[in-house]
């Protein structure tokens, strides 16, 4: 008993310092975005249809059934992968992440057949960081949203839970 007290007052205190951390931040759905759900939305995800690899498929996209039975993405899609979010809301899982592969999908005007220097041009002028990391990629990153354009392949949105873990435990800064 002293032990399950102890864990409930370990997870209440954990809830309270996520619950009071004001060092992240969300971006409103771009007006633009033509999908379902954005960063942080908490849809039910027994409504989509998981593909190991990939996550949840966007239910405007049906998956291809292989012949053993196995469900693969076809090859233009939008996914979610939904997390847990921090402990302040301990059960309720959110989109943390978005994946585009459909070329006729776009946000803040951006598809994957956009050009690296769209991209740049583009997130640089909303106050994101840009910079090139490799592997074909170009980054983008505003606090704790982070934004990955793949030429020609996919575009990644990102809210990166760790780096509100690393400012409440380290007093870092993310992304600074």
């Amino acid at each position: 008993m002293k032990k399950l007290i102890a864990l409930t007052l370990l997870l209440c205190t954990l809830a309270l310092m996520f619950s009071s951390c004001s060092n992240y931040v969300t971006i409103e759905k771009p007006t633009d975005a033509n999908f379902e759900y954005w960063l942080l939305d908490s849809p039910n995800k027994k409504s989509f249809t998981y593909i190991d690899g990939i996550g949840y498929l966007s239910n405007n996209y049906e998956p291809i059934i292989n012949e053993d039975g196995s469900l693969c993405a076809p090859q233009e899609y939008v996914s979610y992968w939904f997390e847990n979010y921090p402990f302040w809301e301990v059960g309720i899982d959110k989109i943390m992440c978005i994946n585009i592969t459909d070329p006729n999908v776009s946000v803040w005007g951006l598809t994957i057949n956009s050009t690296k220097e769209e991209f740049v041009d583009k997130l640089s002028k909303m106050g994101f960081y840009v910079y090139d990391p490799g592997q074909s990629r170009c980054r983008a990153k505003y606090e704790n949203i982070v934004i990955d354009f793949y030429y020609n392949e996919k575009i990644r949105i990102d809210y990166d839970v760790i780096s509100i873990v690393n400012t409440i435990y380290f007093g870092q800064i993310a992304y600074n």
